[in-house]
Order: C-alpha cells, then structure tokens, then sequence
C-alpha cells in the first residue's frame, strides 16, 4: 500500500478515492474545489507511479479496475488516514462515528461464514452491522449496503457478482448408520429449494419424517442420531457430532455478493466487498 509520506502521495490517493466515490471526473472535481483537468493529471500520475490501470470507464462512469478493486482494503486505509490528517490540520478530532457498513445474509452465512471473520471483514477500523435475516432486504433502497444470497438478483445485475458455490452433502451422527436413519428436511413451505427437492427425492415412498424451520435445528436433529439431513458443508463439515455420509457434495447453490452500484464506489463498502470475496473463496474451496 502507498504510504502518505508527500504532498503528491496525498493528492494522488485523495483523488483517487473521489473519482471513484463520485464517478466522474467533474464529480471529482467539484468535491475537491480543483478543475477536471487537474484530476485527470493527477489519476495519470498515480497510475504512471503504480504501474497500472486503476479506472476505466463503462456507460459514462469511472468503474474500477481489476487491479483496482484488489488494492480496494487498502484505500479504506486510506480513507480513515486522510480523515486523520484532515482532522489534526483542523487541530480537532473525528466529531462522529463513521457509518458501519451493513450487511444482509441467510442466517447460516452469517453465523458460519461472515460472523467467526467479521473482524478481517472491519479491518482495524470499520465497523460492520450484520442483518440475519432470510427476508430479501432491498439493498437498492440502502436498507443495507452489501447482500449475499444462493442465487443472483431480480431484474439487473448490475452491482452483482457470483462470489463462489455453497456445497452440500448429507450428513447424520458420528455414532449411527445412516443407511438405517428416516430423513429429515426444512418444511413445506421451503420445498421448492433444491436441497429439499433432494431429500423429497432421497426418501421415496418412505417420506421425511421430521421437518424444521431452520438448517441448525435439522443439525441439532441429525446431531442426536435420530435423521440424515441435507447441510450446506459449512455447517455440517464443522459440527463435532456429525459426519458426512456419501458424496463429497449432493448439490451446490451459487452465492452472490449484491451491492447497490453508488454505494460499491464507497471505499468503505468496496473494501468490506472484496474482503467478503476473499473470505468466500477460502472458505468455500472443494
């Protein structure tokens, strides 16, 4: 990460972050009282000192690179200390508490993925709201910043992107043969999912014997030898009474990350998004 030892190191990174906040140069420009001109000279300057592209332009807006998007934790860093550097030249302190980025998840991915991480998710300094709920909150209304979900969004895409695959096998208690157990699944109302249709199909005519509302009751279920049940790896591989029986995986279910496009130019949200991203994709792996 550059270091802000320079006034040119300062402005480079300080014109970066408005470029990319605003999404254009004239947005830019107006946030940091200068003209457009001197912020493209400054963006040519920071990418000519770095050594690559860090913005390009798609439908009349500045988007960030891929090389970008990778130094993205590091511009929230840059972020707060410019903060810093603006409130000791002013001879005061931060007067408020920076907004917490919030982020909205199924419940296991919340408990299982995002929860035993949230502190690589806040970094040092941000802070992290985490909304468990299975409802779809409306991330485009900033009822939150950041989605994750087994499927992509309604209608546009844009603000969107596929992060990995959430595995599933079947799995029931340490101590038991599974051949020999009744199956259990969530309920009803949950059938069109595909691990439900799984167990449907699984069962036959011999049918679920036991139903849940919630995948860590089918495990408590599954955890007292009384069902197989159908869990998504991250739950079952990590249960200490469970062990998976059969394929390594009976079905996936893509996961996405959802951001609302205005708000993925925030250094802040953009910087948690690609720590999500990371975390994902070490998590998810076989």
């Amino acid at each position: 990460m550059e270091h802000f030892d320079g006034r040119e190191n300062w402005e480079g990174w300080q014109t970066l972050l408005a470029a990319l906040e605003s999404g254009t140069l004239s947005g830019a420009a107006a946030r940091l009282r200068v003209d457009a001109t001197t912020i493209g000279r400054r963006l040519a300057r920071l990418e000519s000192r770095l050594g690559r592209r860090l913005l390009t332009r798609r439908s009349g807006r500045l988007e960030p690179t891929v090389a970008c998007r990778a130094l993205l934790p590091s511009l929230a860093e840059a972020a707060r200390r410019l903060a810093e550097a603006r409130d000791l030249v002013a001879g005061g302190v931060a007067k408020a508490p920076r907004r917490p980025v919030r982020i909205t998840s199924l419940a296991f991915l919340c408990d299982h993925l995002l929860a035993p991480q949230i502190r690589i998710l806040a970094g040092p300094h941000l802070a992290i709201d985490l909304l468990s709920e299975d409802k779809n909150v409306n991330v485009a209304r900033r009822e939150a910043d950041l989605a994750l979900r087994l499927g992509p969004p309604q209608g546009s895409r844009k603000g969107a992107r596929q992060i990995g695959w959430v595995r599933y096998a079947v799995y029931a208690a340490n101590d038991v043969d599974p051949a020999r157990l009744p199956w259990a699944a969530l309920d009803a109302a949950m059938a069109p999912l595909p691990e439900v249709r799984f167990v449907e199909a699984a069962a036959k005519s011999g049918g679920i014997q036991f139903r849940a509302g919630k995948l860590q009751t089918l495990a408590a279920i599954a955890a007292g030898g009384a069902a197989r049940v159908v869990l998504p790896h991250l739950i079952g591989d990590r249960h200490p009474r469970l062990q998976r029986c059969g394929p390594a995986a009976v079905l996936k279910r893509p996961l996405w990350l959802i951001g609302e496009a205005e708000r993925l130019r925030a250094p802040q949200v953009a910087a948690v998004a690609g720590r999500i991203e990371q975390l994902a994709k070490a998590a998810l792996r076989g």
